[in-house]
């Protein structure tokens, strides 16, 4: 069996899809095996959502090349 997807709990993250902007869904089980995945469920409502966003977009900036 292969590795288990983990929440920060440690607990294995329950199987779920999400709609994607041009149609049709992503699943987690679609992403495994894959380098890294990071799952940020947040809303530009959310203040402390929105001080979070520059330091994804820094940390999206550093990976992006390597995939």
């Amino acid at each position: 069996m292969g590795r288990l997807w983990r929440n920060s709990k440690g607990q294995p993250a329950p199987p779920f899809q999400l709609p994607l902007f041009g149609g049709g869904k992503l699943s987690l089980e679609a992403l495994r095996g894959k380098k890294a995945v990071l799952l940020n469920f947040c809303s530009e409502r959310c203040g402390g959502c929105r001080e979070e966003f520059p330091h994804l977009q820094r940390l999206y900036d550093k990976l992006k090349a390597k995939g």
